[in-house]
């Protein structure tokens, strides 16, 4: 008699090895309760968090945009109401941890740069209905409705800071899993940025148990012809739904 055999959790691939990936282990556990604490706990450059988060966050700063991004008054024909959005810069030796079905980064981007030791778990993302702008690609708009504050990806990897050493421009070991990535179906496929990106010299990353659903751009590893890293990338258990 053959019995199915439970699937494995645990960490499995390249954020495993050299050392291994342990996100805020040993450090204190927090629990942010609106956007502001949370900012405050992930963008931390050093200090290691396990940072619980329990709800749904978003900016909380309402306004009106149209099917394009663009941000229009409430009595302007199909205006969708909304939030502005952000990305949140993490720092080094986090966990952020989804605890139970409510986790939800809503119009909130991560953004991982030259940093390592990374775990995200058990979160939902989008960034449906985000308010950007298009120059040359499409860009978030910072709360006052005018600058801009970055792709609207909902994990960016990269590691291009030209404000650090390049033999120091490095993100690894980074393990998502169990989260789930989606914005909507439209004629307008750069409307939003990738689901997950990893550009640069990312190593040691796992991205595990992911559900990815109504979008064009998922997982996109690299930018260009000059990107010719050689990254080592675990993709496993990945749902892909259009």
């Amino acid at each position: 008699m053959l019995f199915a055999q439970a699937p494995d959790f645990t960490m499995v691939g390249f954020a495993t090895l050299n050392g291994g990936t342990t996100g805020g282990e040993g450090g204190v556990t927090v629990t942010p309760g609106n956007f502001a604490e949370l900012k405050q706990f992930v963008e931390d450059t050093t200090t290691p968090y396990i940072i619980r988060i329990e709800k749904e966050f978003n900016t909380g700063l309402p306004t009106f945009v149209d099917s394009e991004g663009s941000i229009v008054s409430d009595t302007s024909t199909g205006a969708i109401s909304t939030t502005f959005g952000a990305v949140l810069r993490v720092g080094a030796n986090k966990t952020l941890l989804g605890i139970g079905d409510q986790a939800f980064f809503n119009r909130i981007g991560l953004v991982i740069q030259c940093q390592s030791n990374i775990i995200i778990r058990n979160i939902k993302f989008t960034m449906k209905n985000v308010p950007a702008t298009r120059v040359d690609e499409y860009k978030i708009y910072a709360p006052d409705g005018i600058a801009t504050i970055g792709d609207p990806d909902c994990i960016g990897i990269q590691a291009d800071a030209e404000s650090i050493p390049e033999a120091q421009r490095i993100s690894q070991h980074i393990w998502i899993d169990h989260c789930e990535f989606y914005n909507e179906n439209i004629d307008n496929k750069d409307r939003y940025d990738g689901l997950i990106d990893n550009k640069n010299n990312v190593q040691n990353l796992i991205i595990s148990w992911c559900y990815f659903h109504d979008h064009s751009k998922a997982l996109l590893s690299g930018k260009g012809n000059t990107d010719n890293y050689n990254r080592t990338v675990t993709y496993h258990h990945i749902i892909l739904q259009t």
